[in-house]
Protein backbone atom coordinates (compact mmCIF):
# COMPACT_ATOMS: atom_id res chain seq x y z
CA UNK A 1 0.00 0.00 0.00
CA UNK A 2 2.95 2.46 0.98
CA UNK A 3 4.05 1.95 -2.92
CA UNK A 4 0.85 2.85 -4.09
CA UNK A 5 0.71 5.76 -1.71
CA UNK A 6 3.65 6.89 -3.13
CA UNK A 7 2.24 6.49 -6.90
CA UNK A 8 -0.41 8.26 -5.87
CA UNK A 9 2.00 11.21 -4.70
CA UNK A 10 3.56 11.17 -7.81
CA UNK A 11 0.09 11.23 -9.74
CA UNK A 12 -0.30 14.68 -8.01
CA UNK A 13 2.99 16.25 -8.50
CA UNK A 14 2.61 15.19 -12.46
CA UNK A 15 -1.25 16.73 -12.11
CA UNK A 16 0.15 19.87 -10.72
CA UNK A 17 2.99 20.34 -13.04
CA UNK A 18 0.44 20.23 -16.38
CA UNK A 19 -1.83 22.51 -14.42
CA UNK A 20 1.27 24.44 -14.43
CA UNK A 21 2.41 24.28 -17.67
CA UNK A 22 -1.58 24.64 -18.59
CA UNK A 23 -1.48 27.62 -17.19
CA UNK A 24 1.80 29.01 -18.87
CA UNK A 25 0.42 28.37 -22.05
CA UNK A 26 -2.70 30.58 -21.05
CA UNK A 27 -5.49 28.00 -21.48
CA UNK A 28 -8.87 29.56 -20.70
CA UNK A 29 -9.55 29.46 -16.80
CA UNK A 30 -12.79 26.95 -16.69
CA UNK A 31 -10.58 24.17 -18.51
CA UNK A 32 -8.00 24.22 -16.46
CA UNK A 33 -10.51 23.91 -13.41
CA UNK A 34 -12.55 20.90 -14.79
CA UNK A 35 -9.28 19.17 -15.75
CA UNK A 36 -7.58 19.58 -12.01
CA UNK A 37 -11.48 18.88 -10.25
CA UNK A 38 -11.14 15.79 -12.23
CA UNK A 39 -7.60 14.86 -11.58
CA UNK A 40 -7.99 15.45 -7.85
CA UNK A 41 -10.88 13.47 -7.39
CA UNK A 42 -9.16 10.48 -9.30
CA UNK A 43 -6.31 10.98 -7.13
CA UNK A 44 -8.56 11.13 -3.71
CA UNK A 45 -10.41 7.94 -4.94
CA UNK A 46 -7.29 6.11 -5.19
CA UNK A 47 -6.21 7.29 -1.46
CA UNK A 48 -9.32 6.70 -0.07
CA UNK A 49 -9.93 2.99 -1.59
CA UNK A 50 -6.10 2.24 -0.47
CA UNK A 51 -6.82 3.17 3.23
CA UNK A 52 -10.11 1.46 3.20
CA UNK A 53 -8.30 -1.12 2.31
CA UNK A 54 -5.36 -1.07 4.22
CA UNK A 55 -8.02 -0.64 7.53
CA UNK A 56 -10.23 -3.75 6.64
CA UNK A 57 -7.42 -6.39 6.18
CA UNK A 58 -5.13 -4.44 8.70
CA UNK A 59 -2.56 -3.76 6.32
CA UNK A 60 -2.43 -6.94 4.00
CA UNK A 61 -3.20 -7.17 0.91
CA UNK A 62 -4.87 -9.26 -1.67
CA UNK A 63 -1.71 -10.62 -2.50
CA UNK A 64 -1.05 -12.68 0.95
CA UNK A 65 -3.90 -14.18 0.66
CA UNK A 66 -3.02 -17.73 -1.54
CA UNK A 67 -5.43 -19.07 -4.71
CA UNK A 68 -7.53 -21.58 -2.73
CA UNK A 69 -8.66 -19.13 -0.13
CA UNK A 70 -9.88 -16.40 -2.69
CA UNK A 71 -11.58 -19.50 -4.99
CA UNK A 72 -13.32 -20.67 -1.60
CA UNK A 73 -14.02 -17.45 -0.63
CA UNK A 74 -15.92 -16.55 -4.04
CA UNK A 75 -17.98 -20.03 -4.16
CA UNK A 76 -18.85 -19.07 -0.63
CA UNK A 77 -20.26 -16.21 -2.20
CA UNK A 78 -21.98 -17.68 -5.07
CA UNK A 79 -23.66 -20.18 -2.60
CA UNK A 80 -25.38 -17.44 -0.85
CA UNK A 81 -23.35 -18.12 2.49
CA UNK A 82 -24.54 -21.68 2.47
CA UNK A 83 -21.49 -24.00 3.67
CA UNK A 84 -23.03 -27.75 2.73
CA UNK A 85 -23.23 -26.56 -0.31
CA UNK A 86 -20.40 -25.03 -0.89
CA UNK A 87 -18.26 -27.64 0.81
CA UNK A 88 -19.99 -30.17 -1.56
CA UNK A 89 -19.02 -28.22 -5.09
CA UNK A 90 -15.35 -27.69 -3.68
CA UNK A 91 -15.70 -31.48 -2.80
CA UNK A 92 -14.39 -30.93 0.33
CA UNK A 93 -15.71 -31.85 3.94
CA UNK A 94 -17.48 -29.24 5.70
CA UNK A 95 -15.05 -29.28 8.66
CA UNK A 96 -12.17 -28.04 5.86
CA UNK A 97 -14.37 -25.49 4.64
CA UNK A 98 -15.59 -24.61 8.32
CA UNK A 99 -11.54 -24.43 9.22
CA UNK A 100 -10.70 -22.09 5.73
CA UNK A 101 -12.85 -19.83 7.31
CA UNK A 102 -11.87 -19.79 10.39
CA UNK A 103 -7.84 -19.30 9.12
CA UNK A 104 -9.06 -16.18 6.83
CA UNK A 105 -11.07 -14.89 10.22
CA UNK A 106 -7.80 -15.08 11.99
CA UNK A 107 -6.26 -13.27 9.07
CA UNK A 108 -8.65 -10.48 8.34
CA UNK A 109 -10.96 -10.61 11.61
CA UNK A 110 -14.04 -11.10 9.64
CA UNK A 111 -16.36 -13.73 10.16
CA UNK A 112 -17.95 -14.68 6.29
CA UNK A 113 -20.28 -16.48 8.02
CA UNK A 114 -21.98 -13.18 9.25
CA UNK A 115 -23.55 -11.55 6.69
CA UNK A 116 -22.46 -8.16 7.35
CA UNK A 117 -18.40 -9.03 7.67
CA UNK A 118 -19.03 -10.83 4.43
CA UNK A 119 -20.26 -7.62 2.67
CA UNK A 120 -17.23 -6.27 4.21
CA UNK A 121 -15.11 -8.49 2.15
CA UNK A 122 -16.63 -8.68 -0.47
CA UNK A 123 -16.36 -5.05 -1.00
CA UNK A 124 -12.97 -5.07 -0.52
CA UNK A 125 -12.55 -7.96 -3.07
CA UNK A 126 -14.14 -5.62 -5.23
CA UNK A 127 -12.31 -2.76 -4.28
CA UNK A 128 -9.21 -4.20 -4.62
CA UNK A 129 -9.83 -5.60 -8.21
CA UNK A 130 -10.49 -2.07 -9.19
CA UNK A 131 -7.10 -0.60 -7.66
CA UNK A 132 -5.18 -3.89 -9.70
CA UNK A 133 -7.38 -2.34 -12.86
CA UNK A 134 -6.42 0.85 -12.08
CA UNK A 135 -3.06 -0.03 -11.64
CA UNK A 136 -2.67 -1.98 -15.13
CA UNK A 137 -4.70 1.47 -16.88
CA UNK A 138 -1.52 3.83 -15.46
CA UNK A 139 1.17 1.92 -17.23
Amino acid sequence: MNERLAKTDTIVAIYVLVAFIMLIVSLPAAILDVFMAFNIAIAFTILFACMFIKEVLHGLTMDDFDDETLATVNKFFENNLNVSETSRQLYIHRNTLVYRLDKLQKMTGLDLRNFDDAIIFKITLMVSKYMMYMDKMAY
